[in-house]
């Protein structure tokens, strides 16, 4: 879903409950996925693929092997990439809500009632592209 595009604007607003239910049921769900990712990089998420019969060795063997690696941040990174960027079109979305008798749609643009608001949703779309 496009949430900060003219065309969202014009079948969703002014009260956008659509993509207000898009924003918290996609945020909850990445969180979610983040929070499985990082637990496939605790010690007994590691465990949990051992044998539970087999000799010390192997057992001390695939520690040091598993014990060596790193949990990939990446993953997690470009999660929260996302979570912000839902975040900060949740903010724009929020200002038109409250603003719905102060902009409208025309010509493919949105206008607003004075120049203070105008300013205030530039500042809010550019925190998007960020």
């Amino acid at each position: 879903m496009r949430l900060t595009t003219y065309e969202n604007f014009q079948n969703d607003g002014p009260e956008f409950t659509e993509s207000k239910a898009y924003i918290i049921e996609t945020k909850e769900k990445l969180e979610n996925y983040k929070t499985a990712y990082q637990e496939l990089y605790t010690e007994e998420k590691a465990d949990s693929y051992l044998e539970t019969n087999l000799d010390s060795y192997y057992i001390d063997f695939y520690h040091q092997i598993i014990g060596d690696e790193e949990e990939d941040t990446t993953t997690v990174n470009n999660i929260d990439e996302i979570i912000e960027i839902l975040t900060n079109s949740e903010t724009v979305i929020d200002f038109l809500i409250e603003n719905k008798n102060s902009w409208t749609l025309k010509n493919n643009m949105i206008s607003f009632a004075n120049d203070e608001l105008s300013n205030q949703y530039s500042e809010l779309i550019l925190k998007i592209a960020e």
